[in-house]
């Protein structure tokens, strides 16, 4: 044996049993019977092993999606009275849907939004019976929607047909899709009063009430499959850091938009 190797040797510790433990391994590590080995795990999503322990990336999770997180906002009512409060914004899939939180005045609102490129439609009401409808206008008298409602992440379709590119008039639903896949079929009178669009579906025995308001080709209607409630529509421009946006109510007394701007906390 080389001379060198024969001093490693010589110096080199006799092994020891499984059961001489030492009195504490570094955090992350266990002893297997001769040394403290590193034990990595793996970590959720948007973490990493740091230190012995799954650390999270919060920064991580927001840079996939801007829109995602705390904002602070100020508002003027169709009346004319201004307001502040706060807003939550979580994505419920990848891209969207998203759910909203409003906090005005010591009242909770919820919605659901829908985003087409710059745009972010938003159903809301005060109960939990809201939705929200993304339309774009064909200019052939169509309207081509993605839907959500407040109890599914999952998208329902819609295809309206029979209108004029004011968008006034009478549609038939040409293709209407559930979320959990169902056809459907039916009616929708869409009626045009200044910026604001009152829509009304029939479809069976049920009918559904909708508020719209138009930005290009793009209609956002926030809607209500309850017989009575508080419920409307915000329509927000998405740039950077902000949302600003224009709402209306269905029970409000004048025929005008609320304005609101969100801006990143």
């Amino acid at each position: 044996m080389p001379l060198t190797l024969l001093l490693l040797a010589a110096c080199e510790p006799p092994p020891r049993s499984a059961s001489e433990f030492p009195a504490e391994c570094p955090e992350g590590a266990q002893w297997d019977g001769v040394r403290c080995v590193r034990s990595e795990v793996a970590c959720p999503d948007n973490s990493s092993f740091e230190g012995g322990k799954c650390v999270a990336l919060p920064a991580a999770t927001a840079a996939l999606d801007p829109i995602v997180g705390t904002w602070s906002l100020t508002g003027v009512r169709p009346d004319g009275a201004s307001y502040t409060g706060s807003a939550i914004v979580a994505a419920l899939a990848k891209g969207g849907p998203y759910e909203i939180e409003w906090s005005v005045g010591g009242t909770i609102y919820g919605g659901i939004a829908s985003r087409r490129g710059d745009t972010l439609s938003v159903g809301w009401s005060t109960t939990a019976e809201y939705g929200v409808v993304d339309y774009v206008a064909r200019g052939d008298g169509s309207l081509e929607g993605v839907w959500y409602d407040s109890h599914s992440a999952a998208p329902g379709r819609e295809v309206l047909t029979g209108g004029q590119p004011s968008l006034a008039g009478v549609y038939n639903v040409q293709t209407g899709v559930t979320p959990d896949g169902k056809s459907y079929g039916g009616t929708c009178d869409l009626a045009v009063t200044g910026d604001l669009h009152v829509l009304l579906w029939h479809v069976g025995a049920e009918t559904y009430r909708g508020l719209g308001i138009r930005s290009g080709d793009v209609l956002s209607v926030g809607f209500s499959t309850a017989k009575s409630a508080a419920f409307g529509v915000v329509q927000y421009r998405i740039a950077e850091g902000t949302l600003v946006g224009r709402w209306a109510e269905w029970s409000q007394k004048v025929p005008a938009l609320g304005s609101e701007t969100l801006v990143k906390k």
